[in-house]
């Protein structure tokens, strides 16, 4: 299946069995053995414990809108030099440089930053969630930025 977001500016797609939640600067990817977690998922907002998800797709206006980036000014720089990410390694994703890493908050999660036109989208993978490698792999290169 194919999702596109005209409101976030991407496409990705996705296995036909999993389920799609939009939120203003988000979209979330599940799985069918993951998705009554995000039935539940106001009621734990609520309460403030955490969640998983399997695959979570953010966009950020700016540099400035993802936390832990008040010391860096360019994309580069916060992955590189501020330890919020780690394990970095440049990737390649829709023709473009990216970065991925791990980033360390409730949970460790396998995170993807791609930037363009100043907007950073970013591709959160929650590490207790499973994600079978190969229908990561195939969602991550169907990932196109439609701005």
């Amino acid at each position: 299946m194919v999702y596109i977001s005209k409101q976030l500016g991407f496409q990705i797609q996705y296995p036909k069995s999993w389920t799609i939640f939009e939120s203003k600067n988000s979209v979330v990817l599940e799985s069918p053995e993951n998705e009554g977690v995000m039935k539940e998922k106001m009621k734990l907002d609520e309460s403030g414990e955490s969640y998983q998800t399997n695959l979570v797709i953010t966009r950020f206006a700016n540099l400035k809108e993802i936390p832990s980036t008040e010391n860096a000014s360019t994309l580069g720089e916060f992955i590189h030099q501020s330890g919020a990410v780690t394990n970095v390694r440049d990737i390649v994703l829709d023709g473009r440089k990216a970065f991925r890493g791990l980033r360390d908050g409730l949970r460790i999660t396998d995170i993807v930053f791609i930037e363009r036109n100043g907007k950073i989208y970013t591709i959160s993978i929650d590490s207790r969630v499973g994600l079978d490698s190969r229908t990561e792999q195939a969602i991550l290169e169907s990932f196109h930025i439609k701005e």
